[in-house]
């Protein structure tokens, strides 16, 4: 095994003294990797993925390294016999470990090949195989969505409401023709699936100026409880994207056709019918189930182009001749954003990669960072309304259902925040247990446009606790929401399926509700699956981000120091976020110390800092897939452009 920590002065080449930081890094790295051998043999999956290598046994099997991270150091002696022939070496493969020869060895029976490493679908495979993500729909489940009558035909179906006066004002269990209202969808240019669509009118005698309807594809109508479809969607629990492919919640029957609010099509849904004054205040609520024909498939792109924020207006766009409502839409957007913004709802704009990829060659040509729209922010904003509505009509109806609750931050992450703040120069607060989202944004707006900007929102981000679902009462931090849920996304998550059958019961249906307990465990297994589906995001841009910069080892680019930690620091390459670390063993020109309380290596000899948001150059050394990877080393060469910076992508 390599030895850690060792830095080399050039003067007088001594090896480097270990401080007691990295001491104790070292000894929970053993005694991790020994856990990891003893527990092998318990948690070792019935499946394993690995690469062939050159090396071959006595007893003619051939060595596979494992490409799992959980079992990176994990050898398989594999028996190739049932295979015509060999794989060449570097090939990916399935594996069933068979028997346990050591620690770190087991006797393995190739199953199938699944291609060479390079290759982008190799690599979603391996994500979906290591996270034990659903590939297939069950026979039952295919059989069942190929019988599911579409429920409706419009042939028997009243006319269409002449005026949208003539729709209930008021919650109803009668589903309403809205098929006269100029509903339309608006995603990313390669959204996948269309659960949502909007219209906003102005409203003249009313105490209420805007109405917002907010259509939501009616999948409760379609998946009933206990139904083949529905047991395997809590399975599944949400679905999984993936950049060049995506493994959907339900059967492709529902997802892709009778749920899809496509254009000119009828669709069931079930509506929010929200009224709003000029400040923002909800004025009325009104849920029922309804029939839609959406107007139009919309892009995030196409309404930037028409809006490109909340007070101007390309009026002579031919968008904005055919959709006049939109110019009300990003109104009303504009002034809910102030509104929230207003009562300490935290507003982060998270840096988030999408990879340019070339699905001919199977390859990563590149990658840069979504731009948020303001046409992003209609829709954030409509959906938010929607859900907030959502959860205070069902809780005030005393209706099970789960929330989306999002504690606050804890107090060890607070307290470090509080000495951040001290040691960057700006003000310091009293962050105690009870903080409010007001003061995190107070602190946010302080940092901005100051040297501390970007060590400070990351801090803030990171003491965030992560949001899950509960059936008990909680109310949403970083929303800054007394009660929140999810009801706007039921065909890629079951926790909005849960809703829309409450909203249903809260209606007056007779459809049967889980209990307190089955509940409890609904809101478990979907936030075991919604962390499933985060780790794979993490791990496939990790290993596509791997692939890229494969490419360019040898090549200098510019990036941002990101975080510290005794063994080196971690660096985003600039324009894509994408991440490498520069190891202490590999600073030459001096001796670091890691000084844990201002998020800092110090050089002993020269007083050198690496810190958090400190800009470096830095060269890419050496790039490990299998690890996940991307060595980096500080260079002095400022004048190297940096090759992936470029234009912009905009956010699907």
């Amino acid at each position: 095994m390599k030895k850690n920590f060792r830095s080399t002065c050039r003067s007088s080449r001594k090896r480097h003294r270990k401080t007691d930081h990295q001491k104790a890094f070292t000894r929970r790295r053993f005694s991790n990797a020994l856990q990891l051998h003893t527990s092998e043999a318990r948690n070792m999956p019935r499946i394993i993925t690995a690469r062939l290598t050159k090396k071959r046994t006595p007893e003619g099997l051939f060595l596979c390294a494992c490409t799992d991270p959980r079992f990176h150091s994990l050898l398989l002696m594999t028996d190739f016999s049932k295979f015509s022939g060999i794989p060449e070496p570097g090939v990916t493969l399935l594996l069933k470990p068979m028997e346990q020869v050591s620690a770190t060895c087991w006797k393995a029976a190739a199953v199938s090949i699944i291609g060479r490493e390079e290759y982008v679908s190799v690599q979603e495979t391996l994500v979906k195989g290591s996270k034990d993500i659903p590939r297939i729909f069950p026979p039952e489940v295919r059989e069942e969505s190929a019988k599911i009558p579409e429920f409706f035909h419009a042939s028997n179906l009243k006319q269409p409401a002449a005026d949208p006066e003539d729709i209930s004002i008021r919650s109803s269990l009668t589903r309403q023709d809205l098929r006269v209202l100029p509903f339309v969808t608006i995603d990313g240019e390669d959204a996948r699936d269309f659960d949502d669509a909007i219209y906003v009118r102005r409203l003249s005698a009313s105490d209420a100026v805007f109405e917002l309807w907010v259509s939501i594809a009616d999948v409760s109508q379609y998946v009933r409880p206990g139904s083949a479809i529905d047991r395997e969607a809590l399975k599944r629990g949400n679905s999984y994207y993936f950049p060049a492919s995506v493994e959907t919640m339900l059967p492709e029957r529902l997802c892709n056709d009778l749920c899809s609010l496509r254009p000119d099509e009828d669709r069931l849904t079930l509506t929010a019918r929200l009224g709003f004054d000029s400040l923002g205040n909800r004025k009325h609520t009104a849920f029922f189930p309804g029939i839609i024909r959406s107007r139009a498939r919309l892009s995030y792109n196409r309404v930037h182009e028409a809006i490109p924020d909340a007070e101007h207006f390309h009026c002579n766009d031919p968008l904005l001749m055919r959709f006049p409502w939109l110019k009300d839409a990003a109104i009303l957007a504009n002034i809910l954003l102030k509104k929230r913004l207003k009562r300490g709802s935290l507003d982060f704009d998270v840096p988030e990669i999408q990879f340019d990829i070339d699905h001919s060659e199977d390859d990563v040509r590149g990658a840069c960072q979504r731009t948020r729209l303001f046409s992003h922010r209609i829709i954030e904003e409509c959906m938010l309304a929607a859900n907030e509505a959502a959860a205070e009509f069902l809780e005030q109806r005393n209706i099970p259902f789960l929330f989306r609750v999002h504690p606050a931050p804890d107090e060890e992450r607070l307290l470090k925040l509080s000495d951040l703040l001290h040691n960057a120069g700006l003000k310091k607060r009293s962050l105690k247990r009870d903080i409010s989202p007001k003061l995190l944004q107070d602190i946010l707006h302080e940092a901005a446009g100051t040297p501390s900007e970007y060590i400070v929102s990351r801090f803030v981000l990171r003491s965030m606790m992560q949001a899950r679902y509960d059936v008990s009462p909680g109310s949403h931090f970083g929303l800054a929401s007394e009660a929140y849920c999810h009801f706007t996304s039921p065909i890629r998550r079951y926790a909005d399926i849960v809703t829309h059958r409450a909203v249903y019961k809260a209606l007056g249906d007779a459809i049967h509700m889980p209990g307190w307990k089955r509940l409890e465990h609904i809101a478990d297994q979907c936030n075991q699956n919604e962390r499933t589906a985060a780790e794979a995001e993490r791990e496939i841009s990790k290993r596509l981000g791997c692939l890229l910069l494969k490419k360019h080892i040898g090549e200098t680019c510019r990036g941002v120091i990101s975080s510290v930690m005794p063994f080196g620091f971690f660096t985003e390459l600039g324009d894509p976020p994408l991440e490498g670390l520069v190891r202490l063993e590999s600073l030459h020109d001096d001796w670091y110390d890691y000084d844990e309380k201002n998020f800092q290596l110090v050089g002993r000899r020269t007083g050198k800092i690496f810190r958090i948001g400190q800009e470096v150059t830095v060269r890419i050394a050496d790039v490990n897939i299998s690890l996940l990877d991307t060595l980096l080393e500080v260079t002095k060469d400022r004048r190297s452009p940096n090759f992936l910076s470029g234009k912009r992508c905009l956010q699907r």
